[in-house]
């Protein structure tokens, strides 16, 4: 079955859900049971079993994960990718003003939501693997607020520009992010402020460091959202044998190069594979609209991805997650060392009590490293702060609180 491609106003799939998704199941699957074939794998990738687990007790996980869900599973993958597309994408084609562009990769306004008075710009910053729709779950939540607060929202599509040249993280920051900040800040002559999530959190730091010395050309606030600061915390307790396994299969195949991109797209958001496992099984039998009409934005948003250079893969797997170089104060950008004590614009953090992606404790370390930081922490997940109700509210009460306290007048 392919994915869904259509106009630009409704959802775009690639690649394929239920290839991404089933291949990820296969993955874990093969990676469990070569290390029960072969105890040495386990040894090899440093995988840890939690409470002392044996590879009989992860044959029995295994046996159960395959024989009792599986059908269950292929029905729900089945059902979502045959769900119907009706809902509409603000970042549609007519709906979108560039403001830059560089062959795919654009920063675009929406004209929907200019404010009669803007005060200043955001620039959102997704990371990289990903489009800036994340942005509009389930709606636009968050240019609203912008909106509300006198702020001109600012969308960066990275596109597949890293991907054609083979960028690491430096040359996309200065080859991307750089230019298309400059052109931002030229175009409207108001203060810049960036918004980060998660890698594009680490891109929106970089940025700040880069301009650091610059009064006039710094930005005027970074909004940082599920930064990923201490990469250790993704060793978590309470993963199972299957989803640590799965990991360390992963790293093992990225570093000898195989099929970078489709594995760091999984390794990304399969942190926790056997829950999403559950996720998607559950949606057969989800039977409130509004509930399946969010899990299907969501799970698009993931599956609307952007091909990864084979560079900044390998530099995301060997050098931030596994030698942890961000907090260890190793990594360098353009030159510069990503420290962020020498960010000298005022820092919001958003950092998720019940992130499973990025730990609260693991996000919340960064705050100390900082000059001037607020923190925001609502009692949600990775995609709270997006779709849920209680947390968008939370958002904003704190986003304007942080804004006028940056210097912008709120009518």
């Amino acid at each position: 079955m392919n994915g869904y491609t259509s106009s630009e106003s409704v959802c775009h799939l690639e690649p394929n859900p239920i290839q991404l998704y089933l291949n990820s199941i296969l993955c874990s699957w093969h990676a469990a049971l070569k290390s029960i074939k072969d105890p040495i794998f386990a040894s090899e990738v440093g995988c840890i079993f939690p409470d002392g687990r044996a590879p009989d007790k992860l044959k029995q996980e295994v046996d159960e994960l395959i024989s009792k869900r599986w059908s269950k599973f292929v029905l729900s993958i089945t059902k979502y990718a045959e769900y119907p597309r009706n809902y509409v994408r603000f970042c549609s084609k007519e709906r979108r003003h560039n403001v830059w562009e560089d062959k795919t990769a654009k920063a675009y306004c929406l004209k929907d939501f200019l404010p009669f008075l803007p005060k200043g710009v955001m620039l959102f910053i997704s990371s990289p693997m990903n489009t800036s729709s994340l942005f509009h779950l389930p709606a636009m939540t968050l240019a609203n607020e912008m909106q509300n607060t006198s702020m001109i929202s600012v969308f960066l599509d990275w596109g597949e520009e890293g991907y054609k040249h083979d960028y690491d993280f430096s040359e996309y920051v200065e080859n991307i992010l750089m230019p298309a900040y400059v052109a931002v800040s030229n175009r409207f002559g108001l203060p810049v402020y960036l918004m980060g999530h998660h890698m594009g959190s680490i891109a929106a730091c970089s940025l700040s460091v880069l301009l650091k010395n610059d009064d006039k050309a710094k930005p005027a606030g970074t909004v940082l959202m599920s930064m990923p600061w201490d990469f250790r915390d993704y060793t978590r307790t309470e993963q199972n044998a299957l989803d640590q396994i799965l990991i360390a299969y992963i790293l093992q195949k990225l570093e000898k190069g195989e099929q970078f991109s489709f594995l760091l797209q999984i390794l990304l958001n399969c942190f926790y594979p056997g829950k999403i496992f559950k996720k998607i099984c559950n949606f057969a039998d989800e039977t409130d609209q509004d509930k399946k009409e969010l899990f299907v934005q969501i799970f698009d948003w993931l599956c609307d991805t952007r091909r990864l250079s084979k560079k900044f893969a390998m530099q995301f797997v060997l050098d931030w997650f596994k030698k942890n170089s961000i907090i260890n104060k190793e990594l360098y950008v353009c030159g510069q060392l990503l420290d962020p004590r020498r960010i000298m614009n005022p820092v919001l953090l958003i950092n998720p009590l019940q992130d499973k992606v990025v730990p609260y404790t693991s996000s919340k370390k960064f705050i100390r490293q900082l000059r001037d930081c607020s923190l925001l922490s609502p009692d949600t997940g990775f995609f709270g702060v997006f779709v849920d109700e209680k947390a968008n509210e939370m958002f904003a009460d704190g986003f304007r609180s942080w804004i006028i306290k940056t210097g912008i007048e709120i009518v």
